[in-house]
């Protein structure tokens, strides 16, 4: 088993990092494919579509502000 000493430094690091990162969100966007707005949902009977999730998770993915928000984060 380490030893804690060697092992508390990491520990610390690590802990520090996750601190320092920004709150993890999730962006809600207009759909790019029926165009509606980010409180309502996609026309399709199938659920939402692709394009707009995966516009979603791109921009939470760069962590980039909000196109909505006129770049406020």
């Amino acid at each position: 088993m380490p030893h804690d000493e060697r092992i508390q430094p990491i520990t610390d690091e690590r802990k520090e990092q996750q601190r320092a990162q920004q709150p993890w969100r999730v962006y809600e966007v207009t759909c790019p494919y029926c165009d509606q707005g980010v409180e309502t949902r996609c026309t399709t009977s199938g659920g939402t579509h692709r394009s707009r999730v995966e516009l979603a998770k791109e921009l939470t993915r760069r962590c980039e502000p909000h196109p909505a928000s006129g770049g406020q984060t």
